[in-house]
């Protein structure tokens, strides 16, 4: 037998092995889910089938074993499953799946536990609304700041650029487009100076001087003001440092760009492995 036609052999027996251990771990982990009830185990058999290794069909039958397990109250299942409810097309696989109502109920069931991802996912339903879902700004706001309090800072994001822009200034995507909010600029750094004062993390910070510097007309002065409180408070983190590199790009003043670049090597020597926009603006991809 010549080597090519080994090569193939190998290949298939490879193949064979490989799919006959996939189909061995998720029968393993049926029958645990069956004999145990354990939502644990329904979970991993949802996974399983999320990963391609189930039988039958992959969407219906993650579905369904993330229902039994979400059922019992398991938080990863509540939560995957919900995002499923939210997210998925109108309809998958010949059936009605966007459903917002059923998300809600979910993630309220989530929310029970405290958390805050949760909380954030009912502020974003109720400030679209349909889908069974009616929209209701005040339980919008009133969701989204009880996330921004339990440190979800995806909900501080999307407040700080609801109130900075105004909804007329949002994107259709973007949390807070259909509520009618008028710009607020004190909200949008009160919101952020809880935060950081809460959970001592600038992040936030340097967001909001990046959307001072991306709205329509930009505020510079405002970006770099924001962007320096970042930098005094966290000397050492050179991502802030970058930031204000960018903002100075964005100006077209590259000498100060090229000044905040090498204060980032002098904090990070490796920094320019990380192909920054400051370090393609300076030198190119």
């Amino acid at each position: 037998m010549d080597m090519k036609k080994i090569t193939i052999l190998l290949m298939m027996m490879c193949g064979i092995l490989r799919v006959s251990a996939q189909t061995q771990e998720f029968k393993n982990a049926l029958n645990q889910a069956y004999s145990t009830g354990s939502a644990e185990w329904q979970y991993k058999v949802a996974v399983l089938y999320n990963e391609g290794k189930g039988s039958g069909n992959r969407f219906n039958g993650m579905m369904s074993w993330l229902t039994k397990a979400a059922n019992q109250g398991h938080i990863p299942a509540i939560m995957w499953l919900a995002e499923n409810y939210l997210n998925a097309p109108a309809y998958a696989d010949g059936r009605a799946y966007k459903d917002y109502y059923t998300a809600l109920n979910l993630y309220k069931k989530a929310a029970e536990q405290k958390d805050k991802l949760a909380y954030w996912n009912i502020a974003r339903i109720y400030a679209d609304g349909g889908y069974g879902v009616e929209r209701d700004k005040s339980q919008a706001l009133m969701f989204a700041e009880t996330a921004v309090s339990l440190g979800c800072v995806d909900a501080v994001y999307g407040l700080q650029r609801m109130y900075l822009y105004g909804s007329s200034g949002l994107q259709d995507w973007q949390f807070g487009y259909r509520l009618g909010v008028a710009k607020n600029e004190a909200k949008a750094v009160q919101i952020t100076d809880a935060y950081v004062k809460k959970y001592k993390d600038y992040q936030p910070v340097n967001e909001l001087a990046y959307m001072y510097a991306q709205m329509k007309p930009s505020d510079m002065a405002s970006a770099h003001r924001t962007i320096d409180r970042a930098i005094s408070a966290c000397p050492q983190h050179a991502d802030y440092v970058d930031s204000k590199g960018e903002f100075y790009l964005m100006q077209g003043d590259k000498v100060n760009a090229r000044r905040m670049y090498d204060k980032c090597l002098q904090l990070d020597p490796k920094w320019g492995n990380k192909r920054t926009a400051l370090y393609k603006g300076l030198f190119g991809n």
